[in-house]
């Protein structure tokens, strides 16, 4: 699953497999966003890929809060991509539930 995250975004398996750290950066250079595998399905954390609802549901990234523009979009842009390709994935937003 997040092996396809995105071809500019690395992954790393972490322990058993359930757990997966995604490069994403744009915020900072080295942001991270977070895949887990539970029982109730895919976990996606974004952090601070897209802090709101609003700005996931609307291609918007964090705005002035970040270190680099076009790395951050390609960032969400790949997460989003992520999230569609698995529709029953719960999104976990990085200031919002």
């Amino acid at each position: 699953m997040a092996s396809r995250a995105a071809s500019s975004s690395a992954s790393r398996s972490v322990g058993d497999g359930s757990f997966f750290a995604i490069l994403t950066p744009g915020h900072t250079t080295g942001h991270v966003s977070y895949l887990a595998r539970t029982a109730a399905g895919p976990v996606l954390m974004t952090g601070d890929v897209s802090h709101t609802r609003w700005g996931w549901d609307n291609d918007v990234e964090p705005g002035t809060y970040l270190q680099e523009r076009e790395p951050s979009i390609k960032s969400l842009l790949a997460l989003k991509a992520l999230s569609q390709r698995h529709p029953n994935m719960i999104v976990r937003l990085g200031h919002q539930e």
